[in-house]
């Protein structure tokens, strides 16, 4: 069903050969075997892994009168049936609806025999129904050279014409005429027709296809209606590319029906097309194309030679890499590899170019990144362009002058990366392009490159679960599993300035949206999500979704959502009309609360990547209507998208409450653990570490609260691992115990966040000391206690629509009210969008309220920009630029302090950053930040807050800072809220709340252990969170000079000090009181350990200063003067350290498996770029195994096992993590046992290795003795290195044996060309060995043997390899020896055996 369908008498001829009867090649359903592929359509819907939908109102080339839509309407599941209705009814400018559905990109298959059982609708007259097939290159190539086969068309026109319309069916081919081209546009076809003596209508028929690499026959019950030869050349099309399955129930069509003229179509509506079944059948050329047997995971090359990627695209299968116009190939030197994309563009013409290939299915990119490398030196537009088959052609302008994602336009080579998302319309299912790239003429001739191509895989999306997700709503209770989070998960976006937000009442809480049209004769607005939301935790019979509504317009419009990236496929829409509104809605200017059953919903809706979470469209104008309170009610348990909704084992998320963060020694802390939850039901065992030594493992529910008494001052990490028996979470607090905990707080210290519960404010108010929420009032849930808590709110004036009465009322009511914050983000124009003059003007407002109440103004709130607001020329994407220009237009403006927002990914860019704004000679507020980069985990984000907070309490032109944000799950990780309950911090709230205060209020008496962040000043040092067994933050990166200073009250007399150090190389540190040197401490190199150092320092009586000077780079985590704490608990034994080790592979000799386990968060193991790997402890006898932590490199396990093993051949799986996000695991109450213990990773997270800096191993038992049990003393590295060879000959007297083992990457060995050929290294003595590596040049061995030896006379095979295939082989062997050799047994080439490398471990 195609468009150019000709009528019978006008097709081309077919040659004699392709017209003569076929034999049969039929044969009976009974004969065959089971399906190799079936659609039974048993379910409850559509399985969308197989079907997509065709949706649009165009004819589809035919003059068809429809509108298909993939509405559940139109298209769905009943009584074991897929159905298929057309309905007579107005849609988007078309009459009647309908469906088309297709497998493109889901399924496909070439030859066999293909069989559906459909009943049809009665046809007469005007309904065209298909069962038809493409092949899978009509991306690629379009139709005809697709090829299409019609196994069952119904309806057309000589049928209605002579009375036989419901009981004739068509079968037919089309292809491309290879004489012609596609000026000619030669579509060739051979078609057939059978009348049946049953109707169509009131009984199924089984229509088939049988295919083979000879003919094509089409049958009907049996009856033949075609059978065709095809093996003339001019019908590659169908033997060449797989086909994908069409279904659909079309209305109409100047083609095939020949009725246009909707008024004459006379069949009855709602019409319902029936199939049963749709099933495959194998021959013996039967190739199946599943996708979903083998989507690409992980980074995707597409034009890359040495970044690391799972898998590419293939460049020799139906690639084509087009130049479209002014654009001439120019050398360049690439940014990576040997070959770049590069070329020169003349002035004055538009310039293009592109890939065009085969469909990819990228499913598991929808939310990843598009990654190239550009350089260009132009500031000419750039439209980078993807492109899709079943859905839109794509787009994402990189405007001119701006560098958003990463590009610069300085004619150096810079990386850009772009989220898949931000090209809407595509279906990454059946990608078709790529890459492409093109522009607008420009002024100039310049040159542009791009290198380095390549996609990473989808970020996960946030899944609220268990409850209600606020979409614009301020109770607490409408988003306790989450909210749409405006400015960070989604924003708000007013269709081509559509609508206009205006001030009045709100349903609930401080605004509503209140909505009016502009004028331009339609409306519209969507909230939209940054990447998405999985909210198939709604997909149930009690979810609702609930929006508050009034009006007294009488204009129509729609209510929607949006699921997924194709238009018009998961779109919903709920019609608003004046005297047939649903839902009970009135238009009487009164709120009505609208609840619709999800169940009405989700059929339509892709939930598990809902995009737009809220709609309006209208046509017409519109006024005085507002929404407000709207969220969806009733979560249950979300699905994972890869899983096709199959409920599986998650883990468990823990969350710890102590009842007090910190207090005198004694403090007894009572932890609740029991708001950890496990979404399967699954019983959760408790394990504490609370510190201080003290631990308890494996508690049942009794062991969910718990509490401890703290003995001694200092800081405690406090770890709860909660466990389902397969899975475990781990959660962190700290306790502080000092005498003064609490007494200060930092002024400076703030929140930017909304929607906080009561609970939120009482834990966060110890640590912060002001907040505000975007808006001229606080949350109405905390609006008439927050002044309870002891912190200040700020109100804002968030852009020019703010209501000035409103905010005179609220300042009116709360006298403590001392600021107002300005505009958020002018430059932005999906922010406040003001250009410095708009601002300017609106200026005289806020200075009357703040001339009013006697308050200051802070600045508008300024960041960089990519998508910016423009004025006379300027565009605003640097903020200096902007308050240049705002002060320029009004300089008499009156401005008190400056506000700034930063999301960066370390300090030293905040420092650079806030040193912009010290110009302007205001204190200075940063009024939101948090690191925000793509690749930011959860660690990096707490050394940024860390790092950041500890800088911006010491500089003071920093007036006032706030974090952003409060709650949030996922990436960043910058949620400083437990994201499922109120009144709980994550480890990074913690730590917020807990960052010490400096200067004068850092005052410690003596005696004491003082923690080393708790100092009153300091110079040149970082602070970051210690890697000792106990303790808060280490003072950190110190160099030659840099100091801290402790403000101390004590006795005149000489005191004991001891400090807790650590440092890679010998250095020293100078003591001072009072600028009176006390002498000089030593500090050796502790070999990745702590040690504590002791000296004495005479006291001043009464108030003094501490510093500590340092000679080089030390660690500090505290000093205890004159003190008796007891020493820090020794940490558990860590039963993997210094043991044997054994890995699958390395990626090189350096990489090996013993820096794993040797203590040093320096070294790492990382092995070769392949799935699996694994790396195995001997622990020297059987023990205890209670935990494992896994400290990851970037380059980590997504899925994984921990089994343990008595032999080191049998293993038991006893932990399975299955989306591991890297960083640090740390797998508790494992309750296992065994000698051997190995992490077997199964799938990587990267296209590199897998890579560990350490793995810990804890329990009870082991060898005690941490010193390797073989070759004292062991060597690292590489045993082969410079080490005596010989060979068995060398290649022209040149390629000698030496060159195998010289490290030297552009050398190598080469033998003669004969087969039995060898290569021997003598290492010098007996060792133990675990692995060799061969590093081969093209000239590989297919077939060879790893042999050793004790004398070198004397060989055993330690290894044989019988199919080798060059590049890089990684040899694991278990064997001794002092020689170790390659024997060859067969070469891979004519020529000989090549070696760059031959490494032994």
């Amino acid at each position: 069903m195609k468009t150019n369908r000709a009528s019978v008498k006008n097709r081309l001829l077919l040659t004699a050969a392709c017209l003569l009867a076929q034999p049969a090649i039929f044969t009976t359903t009974q004969a065959q075997t089971a399906p190799v592929w079936a659609e039974e359509f048993d379910g409850e819907r559509i399985n969308r892994d197989t079907w997509s939908f065709t949706t649009g109102g165009d004819g589809n080339g035919n003059g068809e009168l429809q509108y298909y839509t993939a509405s559940h309407k139109n298209a769905y599941l009943e009584d074991g049936n897929l159905v298929i209705e057309a309905r007579r009814e107005n849609y988007e400018g078309k009459e009647f609806t309908s469906a088309r559905l297709h497998t493109n990109g889901r399924f496909g298959f070439k030859y066999g025999t293909l069989e559906a059982r459909i009943k049809l609708p009665k046809l007469d007259n005007g309904l065209w129904p298909a069962f038809w097939m493409l092949g899978n290159n009509f991306g690629v190539d379009g139709w005809p050279k697709s090829g299409e086969i019609d196994i069952l068309e119904a309806g057309y026109k000589a049928a209605i014409d002579n009375g036989t319309v419901n009981n004739a069916v068509s079968g037919a081919l089309h292809w491309w005429h290879e004489s012609g081209d596609w000026s000619d546009w030669l579509q060739a076809d051979h078609a057939a027709e059978v009348v049946l003596e049953n109707n169509l209508y009131e009984q199924y028929h089984t229509y088939r296809l049988d295919w083979t690499p000879d003919a094509v026959a089409i049958s009907v019950d049996g009856t033949e209606i075609l059978n065709m030869d095809i093996t003339d050349p001019n019908l590659s099309e169908f033997r060449d590319n797989p086909n994908h399955i069409l279904l659909n129930l079309a209305v109409g069509g100047w083609n095939f029906v020949e009725i246009t003229d909707p008024a004459q179509i006379t069949a009855q509506f709602p019409a319902k097309m029936y199939v049963d079944y749709v099933r495959l059948y194998a021959n013996e050329y039967t190739e199946l194309d599943v996708a979903s047997d083998h989507y690409y995971r992980g980074d995707f090359g597409i034009m890359t030679e040495t970044y690391p990627v799972l898998d590419e695209f293939n460049w020799g299968d139906h690639a084509n890499l087009y130049i479209w116009n002014n654009m001439t190939a120019v050398a360049t030197v690439p940014s990576e590899g040997s070959a770049a994309l590069s070329y020169s563009v003349a002035a004055g013409d538009w310039w293009g170019m592109g890939l065009l290939h085969k469909d990819y299915n990228m499913r598991n990119y929808k939310h990843g990144y598009l990654h190239f490398d550009a350089k260009v030196n132009s500031s000419v537009n750039i439209e980078v362009n993807m492109a899709s088959t079943s859905g839109g052609d794509s787009s994402v302008v990189l405007a001119q002058g701006s560098e958003q994602y990463g590009l610069e336009r300085d004619g150096e080579w810079h990386h850009v990366a772009i989220p898949l998302s931000k090209f809407g319309g595509l279906d990454m299912e059946t990608v078709k392009t790529f890459f492409s790239v093109s522009g607008p003429g420009a002024a100039e001739a310049f040159e542009i490159a791009f290198d380095n191509i390549y996609l990473t895989e989808s970020i996960a999306l946030e899944a609220p679960e268990y409850g209600s997700y606020g979409i614009y709503t301020e109770t607490s209770a409408h988003m306790d599993a989450g909210n749409f989070g405006f400015g960070v998960n989604g924003d708000l976006f007013v269709w081509d300035e559509t609508l206009t937000l205006g001030s009045g009442d709100s349903r609930e809480g401080n605004t509503a949206l209140n909505l009016t049209s502009t004028g331009k004769g339609w409306f519209g607005l969507g909230l939209t999500a940054r990447e998405g939301f999985n909210l198939t935790a709604f997909d149930n019979d009690t979810a609702a979704l609930h929006f508050s509504m009034k009006t007294t317009d009488q204009t129509e419009f729609r209510i929607g959502m949006k699921g997924g990236n194709v238009d018009g496929i998961g779109q919903v829409w709920l019609d608003f009309k004046p005297g047939a509104d649903p839902y009970g809605f009135a238009r009487d200017g009164q709120w009505h609360d609208i609840v619709i059953p999800m169940n009405e919903l989700a059929p339509d809706l892709d939930l598990a990547d809902m995009r737009q979470v809220l709609q309006v469209l209208g046509f017409g104008e519109v006024a005085n209507l507002s929404i407000d309170d709207v969220y969806i009610s009733g979560g249950a348990q979300a699905q994972d998208p890869d899983t096709d909704g199959e409920v599986v084992n998650r883990a468990p998320s823990a969350a710890v409450k102590p009842s007090l963060m910190g207090g005198p020694v004694g403090t007894a802390v009572t932890f609740d653990g029991s708001r950890s939850t496990d979404v399967n039901g699954d019983a959760l065992t408790y394990s504490w570490d609370f510190g201080d030594g003290t631990m308890v493992e494996n508690m049942g529910a009794e062991g969910a609260t718990i509490s401890h008494t703290y003995a001694d001052n200092g800081s405690y990490r406090v770890l709860l691992t909660v466990s389902d028996g397969q899975t475990a979470d781990t959660a962190v607090t700290n306790i502080f115990i000092d005498d003064n905990y609490g007494s200060a707080k930092s002024s400076k210290r703030g929140l930017g966040y909304g929607h906080h519960s009561e609970e939120d404010l009482a834990v966060m108010s110890h640590g912060i000391s002001w907040w505000y929420n975007w808006s001229h009032a606080p949350d109405v849930q905390v609006a008439d206690i927050y002044q309870n808590y002891g912190v200040e709110f700020v109100p804002m004036a968030w852009n020019g629509a703010f209501n000035d009465q409103a905010m005179r009322d609220y300042i009116a009511a709360h006298p403590g009210v001392k600021y107002i914050l300005a505009f958020n983000e002018p430059n932005f124009l999906d922010q406040a969008s003001m250009t410095p003059s708009q601002a300017a003007a609106e200026w005289p407002r806020l200075e009357a309220i703040a001339d009013e109440f006697g308050l200051d103004i802070v600045s508008v709130a300024m960041n960089f920009c990519g998508n910016c607001v423009t004025e006379n020329g300027t565009t605003y994407y640097d903020p200096i630029d902007y308050f240049d220009d705002f002060f320029a237009v009004c300089p008499d403006c009156r401005v008190d302090a400056m506000s700034i927002h930063a999301y960066m990914p370390v300090v030293g860019a905040i420092e650079w950053y806030v040193d912009l704004f010290k110009k302007y000679n205001r204190p200075i507020w940063l009024t939101e930040f948090s690191a925000w980069e793509d690749t930011t985990t959860e660690a990096d984000q707490q050394k940024f807050l860390i790092q950041t907070v500890d800088y911006l309490e010491n500089d003071p032109d920093v007036a006032r800072y706030a974090w952003f944000t409060g709650r949030r799950n996922g990436h960043p990780y910058n949620g400083l809220f437990d994201y499922r309950q109120s009144g709980v911090l994550t480890e990074l709230g913690n730590i917020y709340v807990n960052m010490p205060v400096h200067g004068a209020a850092s005052v410690h008496n003596l005696p004491k252990k003082v923690q080393a962040e708790a100092y009153g000043s300091q110079s040149a040092v970082r602070v970051d969170k210690t890697t000792d067994v106990s303790g808060f933050l280490d003072i950190t990166e110190t160099a030659a000079d840099s100091w801290v200073e402790y403000n101390l009250v004590g006795a005149a007399g000489s005191a004991e000090l001891k400090l807790r150090v650590a440092a890679e190389t010998a250095t020293s540190i100078d003591v001072l009181i009072d600028g009176v040197s006390q002498g000089s401490v030593a500090v050796s190199a502790t070999a990745g350990g702590w040690d504590t150092l002791t000296t004495s320092v005479n006291l001043n009586d009464g108030a003094q200063k501490l510093r500590l000077v340092f000679a080089g780079a030390v660690q500090l985590n505290w000093l205890d003067i004159g003190g008796n704490s007891n020493p820090d608990p020794e940490p558990s034994a860590n039963l993997a350290l210094n043991k044997t080790v054994t890995v699958s592979s390395m990626e090189n000799g350096d990489l090996n498996g013993d820096a794993a386990v040797d203590g040093d968060l320096g070294t790492r193991w990382s092995s070769a770029w392949s799935d699996p790997q694994w790396i195995s402890v001997d622990l020297g006898s059987i023990s205890s195994v209670d935990r494992v932590v896994l400290k990851w490199e970037a380059a980590y396990g997504r899925a994984y096992e921990i089994q343990v093993s008595d032999d080191g051949q049998n293993w038991n799986t006893v932990a399975t993590v299955t989306d591991s996000d890297g960083s640090e695991d740390v797998l508790s109450g494992l309750n296992a046992s065994g000698q051997y213990v190995r992490v077997y990773i199964s799938e990587r997270a990267t296209g590199w290795g897998a890579s560990l800096w350490e793995l810990e191993i804890y329990g009870s038992g082991g060898d005690d003795d941490n010193e390797p049990p073989c070759c004292d003393p062991q060597p690292g590295g590489d045993l082969a290195l410079n080490k005596p060879v010989t060979a068995s000959s060398a290649e022209g007297n040149y390629w000698f044996p030496e060159y195998a083992v010289d490290g030297d990457a552009g050398t190598r060995w080469s033998s003669d060309f004969s087969d039995d050929q060898w290569l021997q290294v003598d290492l010098g003595a007996v060792y133990s060995l675990s692995q060799v590596v061969l590093s081969w040049e093209g000239a590989y061995g297919k077939a060879y043997k790893i042999q050793v030896s004790q004398d070198g006379s004397n060989w055993t095979a330690a290894a044989t390899i019988q199919d080798g295939d060059g590049g890089l082989d990684q040899i694991s062997v278990n064997a001794s020896g002092r020689y170790v050799r390659l024997q060859g047994v067969e070469r891979g080439t004519g020529y000989g055996y090549s070696l760059w490398r031959f490494e032994v471990y």
